[in-house]
């Protein structure tokens, strides 16, 4: 679902980086550096969905050709989920959205430990950073600032 009928903006209202499994590189980084230090936002919103096909995909260890390299950045997440609850099924939809949500969590921290641009807009409180999820079913966004 586009960021701009999500929050009800138009086109050019919102600077938009969309990539499977919402992944932090090099290249978004620098995009969000444009956004946030030249461009003026103000806001970072990292945002994952419920029933994430890329999430379901990293759960399941899938290996398909330059995707296998995307979805072993979210391994970290299915490991830390797996760490609290024991144990995850990859076919249980609430597992995969517990994954979803873990992986926002550690974009939203790799964000601001890998770009000194941003971590320093950060520290100035000039700019935020947030995590949130798309309900898929119901068209509601819901917001958290957690930390790990």
């Amino acid at each position: 679902m586009p960021p701009e009928i999500v929050f009800d903006q138009g086109v050019g209202n919102v600077f938009v980086s969309r990539v499977a499994a919402n992944v932090i590189n090099k290249d978004i980084l620098g995009g969000l550096e444009f956004a946030t230090a030249a461009a003026g936002a103000k806001l970072i919103v990292v945002m994952g969905h419920d029933s994430c096909g890329s999430v379901r995909g990293a759960c399941q260890n899938v290996k398909l050709g330059n995707l296998t390299h995307l979805l072993n950045k979210v391994k970290p997440a299915v490991d830390q989920v797996k760490e609290k609850q024991g144990a995850v099924n990859c076919e249980k939809a609430h597992d995969v959205d517990a994954i979803a949500k873990q992986n926002v969590i550690n974009v939203v921290n790799a964000i601001a430990k890998d770009s000194p641009v941003i971590a320093k807009l950060l520290d100035e409180h000039k700019i935020a950073i947030i995590g949130a999820m798309y309900h898929l079913s119901t068209g509601k966004v819901s917001f958290f600032n957690e930390k790990h």
